[in-house]
């Protein structure tokens, strides 16, 4: 679903209270086009600790109503942290990237990293999780089912189920701590100023490497003082100021 049409489906409500209000409001505003009105209500939102894809993807539209394409995919980042299987997310976010200035060559990921990848993000940790139980109960039930049987080749069938079941099991607990790892990450950042100079040392005198502009995608590997060490999707690395960066 492209990104025109994705922004007029907002999610229905996911507050209650006082916070149930502000949605709708900010929902409301957004509706009305009054994406200003609408940020600054979804940022009241934010700063009351609600934490909510919907929330952070209705964010992502306003900001990009507004032009504002850096936070935009900043919190669509945020958003897929969540929903890691949401498509409309992921649209949106290739949408805005390629209205972006840099399009930067990305260096391409081992196969079995982007296998990893894919498998993780099938489900949310929730996801996970929930499937880790399910498994776990199939597995109690089978092995009972194991334990009352008395012909050979159904106990046979029966512990092979079990095993099956015992290494899904494993899987989703597996797979869930890797969501969880994912989601806690700090070293993932998207360029929120305008332009940036990025640089050889984390000093105003390095020399000027090159300038990237809102939007880019970042991970931080080092950091001296207000100067943050940045890799970029070609590989290359540069020191910028922390301050034209936001941490998904």
């Amino acid at each position: 679903m492209c990104l025109l049409l994705a922004c007029l489906l907002l999610a229905g409500p996911v507050m209650a209270g006082s916070d149930g209000e502000l949605w709708q409001e900010a929902n409301d505003a957004y509706r009305r086009k009054d994406y200003g009105t609408a940020v600054s209500l979804y940022e009241k939102l934010i700063a009351n600790e609600a934490v909510s894809a919907d929330l952070y993807y209705n964010m992502g539209n306003a900001c990009y109503r507004l032009n504002r394409l850096g936070e935009a995919l900043l919190w669509y980042e945020r958003a897929l942290r969540l929903q890691p299987s949401n498509a409309d997310i992921r649209a949106n976010i290739a949408f805005v990237n390629s209205q972006t200035v840099d399009q930067m060559e990305v260096l391409p990921e081992l196969f079995l990293k982007r296998w990893f990848s894919a498998l993780r993000n099938l489900f949310s940790q929730k996801g996970w999780a929930v499937f880790s139980i399910l498994c776990a109960l199939l597995f109690f039930i089978v092995l009972a089912f194991f334990l009352l049987a008395g012909d050979l080749r159904r106990r046979v069938r029966l512990l092979v189920l079990d095993g099956c079941l015992l290494l899904l099991l494993a899987l989703g607990v597996g797979m869930a701590f890797a969501q969880k790892r994912a989601l806690e990450r700090t070293d993932e950042a998207i360029v929120t100023a305008l332009s940036v100079s990025v640089r050889s040392m984390p000093d105003a005198s390095g020399t000027e490497l090159f300038t990237v502009h809102e939007g880019m995608k970042v991970r931080l590997t080092d950091e001296v003082g207000e100067w943050v060490e940045a890799q970029f999707p070609n590989g290359s690395k540069g020191w910028v100021l922390s301050r034209q960066l936001t941490v998904i």
